[in-house]
């Protein structure tokens, strides 16, 4: 059987099979990220320093990290690799622990969309959502990992990767209608859920920012 969905690096490129189209993509920054989500499919939202640290070699830093902003002056300043190392402790700690409140929030959403469950129910677990959120907003986590070095470069670099898939052209000079039916797919799967493009994907996926999730249609199947 053909193979339908595949993405695998080989020496200086990327091959993509999107929907039976295959297709050979430039190695840049951010295809490493959108292909640790495709083969992946994380079933909760991923940090996007963890995402960076999934892609990195052992051996490299985590894209970005070298630098940080004083919380005194504000100003960009370097910083030394056990210091790099502390941030990711923390950005990681920061992110565990949010994506497992936002898991909660989940809990607490899909059980007030029950038609099954009692009014009774519904109000405690409306009151519990409403203390939920109102907890996450007092900790600021959303302010602490979004502007992180990486976080941002991360996003830059999915969504310029997206922006090139999006204005592809073929050898003859015509759009290719393989890489610009996978930024449509990404578009739809990626960046709208994980909020990267100024619209939502709707209230059940409400994803915390400086994270990325993965969505695909039932069917799709990435393999390397």
């Amino acid at each position: 059987m053909a193979l339908r969905y595949a993405l695998r690096k080989g020496l200086g490129a990327w091959e993509l099979i999107f929907e039976g189209r295959r297709a050979i993509l430039k190695d840049e920054m951010g295809v490493p990220f959108v292909a640790w989500l495709l083969l992946n499919q994380p079933a909760e939202p991923v940090p996007a320093l963890l995402l960076a640290l999934r892609v990195e070699p052992p051996d490299r830093t985590c894209p970005g990290i070298t630098e940080v902003e004083h919380p005194g002056t504000g100003e960009t300043v370097l910083v030394e690799r056990d210091a790099i190392l502390q941030e990711r402790s923390l950005a990681l700690d920061d992110g565990d622990c949010l994506r497992g409140l936002w898991h909660e929030q989940r809990k607490l959403e899909a059980i007030l969309e029950d038609r099954n469950v009692s009014q009774v129910i519904k109000a405690e677990v409306q009151h519990d959502l409403e203390a939920l959120q109102q907890f996450i907003r007092k900790q600021g986590w959303r302010t602490k990992i979004t502007p992180s070095p990486a976080t941002r470069k991360v996003g830059r670099a999915i969504r310029r990767f997206h922006q090139r898939l999006a204005t592809a052209l073929d050898s003859t000079g015509a759009p290719s209608p393989a890489l610009r039916a996978f930024a449509a797919h990404l578009q739809d799967c990626l960046l709208v859920p994980s909020g990267r493009t100024g619209r939502r994907g709707g209230d059940r996926h409400k994803v915390p920012g400086g994270f990325f999730i993965y969505l695909p249609p039932p069917g799709v199947a990435w393999t390397q």
